[in-house]
């Protein structure tokens, strides 16, 4: 070709239907090359799939024929208009101009031969193609919807590729092995955790804790497949996003624990004993706090027997007993288990092998704490609220159906009074069975306690008291540990209440768990802390990445590796606070807590006052309105008001301009 091509003859030939003379034995035998002006830095991952057929003397003339084509053009110039002035740089809040990135970067913890999947992302302009991309990864796209959104685009955006695989960069990012009957994909614990402490700029002087679930799901609603993921989280501020660090997928349970954690337990060994170094040669040292799992889940792990055998609690010594077709615990007195006699396996019948656990320094019993999501809440809230419709409908030591009626029309209207902070309304009691952990949480420590009153038989309400106020302070991480030993009190009672009021018969597994909530509180701290609700949440968002029954766990692992790099591509780019204030709507949101002077979302203790948010004057103020004497709720067995409960009646007269840092909870 010759050197002197003016422009205009450039862009003839860019737009003319016809490839150039030099590229026409590449045209043949590529007929969907689009015929523009493309880099080939940018489009490499197109660029390989296609060419990977062809020598490399085929690619060398592509390559030498498209840079004469693009050293030919007139290079733009710089307007002053188009330079970046020092107040268009947007830095982090809090975030020191010479430390690192807090969002995690992918490509850092990646082999080499992977890194060729991604591709270099422009800072200052957002491509069609990143457009496209980050559409897809929103909106959960599936292959097919993408392969059509393409087609209809590209005629537009010739720069588009045609196959969703070249958008999204899918590539086969981590190893799989076969595990029994299924598949299971290691996404790495290490990668992980450097990932996400990425914000950390400093050593820190005490380590930082790690939980893990592991749990079983449905992957499909009609189908037998199943889905046991490795999930993690790190008790840090700023970096306690819930990750997945392996998944198993299959027709049953993994029948071999030893080969389905084996890869987890490795890295485990090593993180332990050596740490984690971050790029900045900061060495963090890590803990494995916890691994917090349901029963059923739990016995698995530990290769320990079931929760209805002779020996189920894996707490304490207590023996199992059949009772009307249920397996019960009658004994509420115990000898505790130890780590040294779980690893002498001193009660052979409570074990079934040597758990994978063994092999790491922690303690067998305190490690596995009980999950408060599925004990207390899905398990002790539902199992008394059937007993009482059961007695109801019997009309047995005063219940009434009545009673159930005028409990569920106040139930209805609490939907109302319910704040923006909980993902659902209680259900009427009607719909029990069907009640998820947030409704039986919603109920036990807030509802039930007020709607019951005086509407329930007093021996029933004074049993469901006990219960509340217990779950209420071990939830409360200021009032856990100072009221720790009047809550187990509180608890032996409640279950002594129970075994008289509603038989032995009904002295399951979930009743017996609440005797040992108190030495997990003490452990680990309130029972938020070690719930499975972060674990769940995430594992609804894992079956949403699997489109189909072919090799779910690959699927999986490809989703993961895309959104990976998609979120390190976004961090490139600007990072705005999640905080909004709209003064014309009177609302203010401050990432998943919402202000507004509206209720049910306007009443918050500001300093040490209760009262509501009258208007929203601006960004940072609002004006309020304090109660007048608030009152204590109950005064035995300990005044209300120690603990954040008041039952308020007036306002005070005037209103006060306070400040939204001032915002202490939200009642």
């Amino acid at each position: 070709m010759s050197s002197n091509i003016s422009p205009s003859s450039i862009n003839n030939t860019l737009n003319d239907s016809r490839p150039p003379a030099n590229v026409e034995p590449y045209r043949r035998k590529n007929s969907r090359l689009p015929l523009v002006n493309f880099d080939l830095r940018r489009y490499k991952s197109t660029y390989y799939r296609r060419l990977k057929k062809y020598n490399l003397d085929w690619k060398k003339r592509v390559e030498e024929s498209y840079a004469k084509i693009l050293a030919s053009e007139p290079q733009p110039e710089i307007m002053a208009g188009n330079m970046v002035t020092p107040q268009q740089i947007i830095v982090p809040v809090d975030v020191p101009c010479n430390s690192m990135s807090p969002t995690p970067s992918f490509d850092d913890h990646l082999p080499n031969e992977q890194l060729s999947a991604t591709e270099e992302v422009d800072q200052t302009e957002c491509t069609p193609v990143d457009s496209v991309r980050n559409v897809v990864y929103r909106c959960k796209l599936n292959m097919t919807t993408t392969r059509i959104l393409l087609e209809e685009l590209r005629p537009h955006h010739l720069e588009l590729p045609t196959d969703p695989r070249t958008l999204m960069r899918t590539k086969d990012f981590f190893e799989r092995r076969a595990v029994g009957s299924g598949i299971y994909v290691h996404i790495g614990l290490r990668r992980q955790i450097l990932s996400r402490l990425q914000i950390v700029k400093c050593k820190l002087s005490v380590p930082i804790a790690l939980q893990l679930n592991i749990d079983g799901a449905p992957i499909f609603n009609n189908s037998k497949l199943q889905m046991w993921p490795i999930q993690g989280k790190l008790l840090f501020s700023g970096c306690d996003k819930v990750f997945l660090v392996g998944v198993y997928c299959g027709s049953c349970k993994p029948l071999s624990i030893h080969s389905f954690l084996r890869d987890t337990i490795i890295e485990l060994e090593n993180i332990c004993a050596n740490g984690v170094t971050l790029p900045n040669n900061h060495r963090m040292d890590i803990v494995l706090k916890a691994v917090i799992c349901d029963t059923p889940a739990r016995a698995l792990v530990k290769q320990i027997s079931g929760h209805n055998s002779t020996q189920g609690c894996d707490k304490c010594e207590a023996l199992c007993c059949r009772a009307n077709r249920c397996m019960v615990f009658p004994t509420t007195c115990a000898a505790l288990r130890t780590d040294m006699s779980f690893r002498n396996q001193t009660l052979p019948c409570h074990h079934k092998g040597k758990s994978p656990f063994e092999r790491l320094h922690v303690d067998m019993i305190t490690t596995f704490p009980i999950d408060s999501m599925h004990l207390i809440y899905l398990g002790v809230v539902r199992k008394l609220i059937g007993l009482w419709k059961s007695m109801a409908t019997s009309r047995a030591d005063g219940m009434h159906p009545t009673i159930l009626n005028t409990v569920n029309c106040r139930l209805l209207g609490s939907h109302k009074l319910t704040p923006f902070e909980f993902q659902r309304k209680c259900r009427t009691l009607d719909d029990v069975d069907h009640w998820k952990a947030t409704e039986c949480g919603l109920f036990l420590l807030y509802l039930g306690v007020v709607y019951l009153k005086d509407v329930l038989p007093p021996c029933f309400y004074d049993n469901f008291f006990d219960l509340f106020l217990s779950c209420y302070i071990l939830s409360h991480p200021a009032c856990s540990s100072y009221y720790l030993d009047d809550v187990k009190g509180l608890l032996l009672k409640f279950v002594g209440n129970f075994r008289s009021l509603f038989g032995e018969e009904n002295m399951v597994y979930n009743i017996h768990g609440l005797l040992h909530i108190c030495e997990d509180v003490k452990q680990h701290g309130s029972l938020d802390t070690f719930s499975c609700f972060p674990f769940e949440s995430n594992m609804r968002f894992l079956q949403t990445l699997v489109k189909g029954p072919n090799n779910p766990a690959v699927q999986i692992g490809k989703r993961i590796g895309e959104r990976w790099l998609v979120e390190a591509d976004s961090a490139k780019s600007e990072i705005t606070p999640n905080i909004s204030v709209n003064v014309s709507k009177q609302t203010a949101t401050f990432g998943n807590f919402k202000v507004s002077s509206y209720p049910p979302d306007n009443c918050f203790v500001v300093g040490n006052t209760s009262g509501v948010v009258s208007e929203i004057v601006n960004g940072n103020q609002f004006r309020f309105r304090a109660y007048k004497n608030p009152n204590s709720f109950f005064k035995k067995p300990l005044d209300s008001r120690d603990i954040g409960i008041y039952q308020v009646d007036n306002f005070e007269g005037d209103t006060s301009l306070r400040a939204f840092s001032e915002i202490r909870a939200k009642c």
